[in-house]
């Protein structure tokens, strides 16, 4: 099977959406509460939200696909930390579990360009390996999500030279 790659457009996010939904479903129990991923669905309003990021521009929206099926997603544009000026950040890469080990990560992240910080949930050893195979190292910076239930989960920026 090969992956391609192409820019998202506003009739792919429901799809993408279903994407990231099942991604967080399966990557991150165990990382984060299973009460929050229990919960988790795709949702009309959570959709427009990203259309209108989408047209706005405010974001970047790859979508890789296998046999023409939307299979992974990601999303970047600007650093969203002030001390990382004119660096552009990696907001969300997401690969069903079905298409892990077939290239679709490393395709899109190489459709991207020039990406050098991103956010991983330290307990997501997966995510924080294939980062690390690309050559993002973990800068020592930590902050901790307090949205996902009631314990804080905490999250590392990792950041690469370009």
């Amino acid at each position: 099977m090969s992956v391609t790659t192409r820019t998202a457009a506003p009739e792919d996010l429901m799809a993408l959406e279903a994407v990231r939904v099942a991604t967080w479903k399966d990557a991150y129990r165990g990382v984060v509460p299973d009460a929050f991923l229990d919960a988790m669905e795709v949702t009309e309003e959570r959709v427009g939200r990203q259309v209108a990021r989408l047209r706005s521009g405010a974001v970047q929206m790859l979508v890789a696909e296998l046999s023409g099926q939307p299979v992974g997603l990601l999303a970047s544009g600007p650093c969203r930390d002030d001390d990382l000026p004119g660096v552009f950040e990696l907001y969300a890469l997401y690969v069903l579990p079905a298409a892990w080990r077939h290239g679709c990560g490393t395709a899109l992240l190489q459709a991207a360009g020039d990406l050098s910080s991103l956010w991983v949930l330290a307990g997501n050893t997966r995510g924080r390996r294939f980062y690390e195979h690309h050559g993002f190292t973990h800068d020592g910076t930590v902050k901790q999500l307090d949205w996902l239930g009631p314990d804080p989960v905490p999250e590392l920026r990792y950041t690469k030279a370009t």
